[in-house]
């Protein structure tokens, strides 16, 4: 996610060159830069906001699961040192679910718009700088629909059936 960027590692993920690959001396040899921030102090940050936003959901409705799941799965996806644009998959069912279904199909076209311009049409051709509008871009959507995910789990989605009602 932001990290990387914060780190000045723009590349793909590739550990080594090739030719290191068939030489078990190499394994255990760092790639890109150091992070810059504490992996325990981010993991201990989004841990706590985390906790602190499902504490404060007081979920209710028949959404509850899809919701809460896709809240956690936001959060873990902020606080991700490595991202990949295929995780986008692990969201789209959950937004689907859950959300109002024009919001659900725009967010879900935006999410895939964005991974489709990060790979295959600019990382795949070297086209490292336009990282840092995508991947910035990608974090503002990211926390929105976390924030949406939050929203949703606290909504009263049950409605009272005819012969209850008063």
């Amino acid at each position: 996610m932001v990290w990387a960027l914060i780190d000045g590692n723009l590349g793909t993920g590739d550990l080594h060159p090739q030719a290191d690959h068939t030489r078990p001396s190499t394994a255990t040899w760092p790639s890109g830069n150091p992070p810059r921030l504490s992996s325990w102090g981010l993991l201990i940050l989004f841990g706590g906001l985390g906790l602190l936003g499902l504490s404060r959901a007081h979920p209710k409705g028949r959404l509850v699961l899809p919701t809460l799941t896709g809240f956690t799965w936001g959060v873990f996806l902020l606080w991700s040192p490595g991202y990949s644009p295929q995780w986008v998959l692990y969201l789209l069912p959950l937004i689907l679910l859950s959300l109002p279904e024009s919001n659900a199909l725009l967010m879900s076209a935006v999410f895939l718009l964005i991974s489709v311009l990060e790979w295959p049409l600019m990382l795949s051709r070297g086209w490292f700088q336009g990282l840092y509008v995508l991947v910035p871009l990608r974090a503002l959507l990211l926390i929105l629909l976390t924030l949406t995910f939050h929203q949703q789990a606290s909504k009263d989605t049950i409605k009272p059936s005819p012969q209850h009602a008063p």
